[in-house]
């Protein structure tokens, strides 16, 4: 329920919306965009003599109502009530005109709403699995100053591998001049017709693997008012920081043991034999058995073809 008085505006659950009341109530299920009394729809006799009235409305002094039942563009089933006591008198035929030239508003605030809580739904389910993935993504204004950065990119920025963000702005070291290049011409790019294409960049670090960075315009959508519209996503790799999969998916996905399991993880995160085995505490002939096992029930003959599939079947998920 959103109620809106004198009092303010509010969300929540109450009396009203428990099951037992909401069932009671005779001033449902109206027809369709239009606004009714309950004395039209059932009735002054019926209406006032209905225990949800005298157990509910009565003793919150609730007297004259008006209402109508909607619903969204997206199927959602609405209800909108205006109510006051007894002592301010009946609705007027202009406040009753003016309710119904609020229903069209109402409609379109609701559908909004749903749209914008399942963009959300969706952009959280992205990014989580984006984070999963450990590939950084910073989003840039049409300044090229910095908006917002998931956790991976956070991870990536704190651990000294070059890149910064300094006064909202975004540094790449010796490499500044050339990222600032891609992400001014990626903002160039937004503008014109041109397809958006992406310019990617490596980033080498001393006696460590360089970063992959990949620098892309953002579509633009319909016009807005003001600055700070996402503009140019900068995409960041680090293959020291591989996705690893976990015990409890690997043996759902493939049907391994416990142990292929804690295994076939090791592997994935770029451990040989020897190192995983004395990860695991096992001998090397126990590492092959399992090997052995794991390549049957993936279909792969190699190493490096194991962790592709690993990595892969983690990465569509």
């Amino acid at each position: 329920m959103i109620q809106a008085s004198e009092r303010g505006v509010s969300i929540y659950s109450d009396e009203f919306s428990t099951y037992y009341l909401y069932t009671l109530d005779p001033f449902a299920f109206l027809p369709p965009d239009r606004i009714f009394t309950p004395e039209e729809i059932v009735g002054e006799q019926q209406y006032f003599g209905s225990e949800f009235f005298n157990q509910y409305l009565k003793r919150h002094d609730i007297r004259f109502l008006l209402g109508a039942d909607f619903r969204s563009a997206d199927g959602a089933e609405c209800r909108f009530r205006v109510c006051r006591p007894e002592r301010a008198g009946p609705y007027s035929a202009a406040e009753r005109e003016l309710c119904q030239l609020l229903l069209p508003h109402f409609k379109r605030a609701i559908h909004l709403y749903s749209r914008l809580h399942r963009i959300e739904s969706e952009r959280d389910l992205l990014a989580g699995s984006i984070d999963r993935l450990h590939i950084g993504v910073v989003i840039l204004d049409e300044a090229g100053n910095v908006l917002t950065t998931n956790r991976a990119a956070e991870e990536i920025l704190t651990r000294g591998t070059g890149l910064t963000i300094s006064q909202r702005r975004f540094q790449a070291g010796s490499r500044a001049e050339q990222l600032d290049v891609r992400i001014r011409q990626a903002l160039a790019q937004r503008l014109t017709a041109v397809p958006s294409v992406s310019d990617a960049m490596s980033i080498s670090r001393p006696g460590r693997p360089p970063l992959s960075v990949l620098v892309k315009p953002v579509p633009m959508t319909e016009p807005a008012e003001g600055p700070g519209h996402p503009s140019v996503a900068v995409f960041i790799r680090d293959p020291e920081q591989l996705p690893a999969p976990s015990i409890p998916t690997l043996r759902m996905l493939f049907g391994f043991t416990s142990a292929e399991a804690a295994l076939a993880k090791l592997l994935a995160e770029g451990l040989s034999l020897d190192e995983a085995g004395a990860r695991l505490g096992i001998s090397r002939n126990t590492v092959k058995s399992r090997l052995g096992a794991i390549f049957a029930k993936t279909g792969v003959k190699r190493q490096s073809s194991l962790v592709r599939v690993l990595l892969d079947a983690i990465a569509t998920m």
